[in-house]
């Protein structure tokens, strides 16, 4: 996961919580994604509301990023900011 992270352009990521709930966030230059050995923890720089169809909504108020830690998600989708 580190390579594609490393290149640091800017996405989307939805990640899907092992409970079965879906957190948003945006991925920035201020955001991290670890590398190995510590391979999968994830801090974006803004949360993101998820609509109930699994679109993105806005982003959350006041909102300073977000750490999650690999064990909290089954998987996560990646998606382009749009232009």
């Amino acid at each position: 996961m580190g390579l594609f992270f490393d290149k640091r352009k800017p996405i989307f990521i939805l990640f899907h919580l092992k409970d079965g709930r879906m957190i948003g966030g945006y991925f920035g230059p201020d955001s991290y994604a670890t590398a190995y050995p510590g391979e999968g923890d994830i801090y974006v720089q803004a949360v993101c509301k998820v609509n109930d169809d699994g679109t993105f909504g806005d982003p959350t108020d006041s909102t300073r990023g977000l750490l999650i830690r690999r064990d909290e998600y089954s998987y996560i989708e990646l998606f382009d900011v749009p232009k």
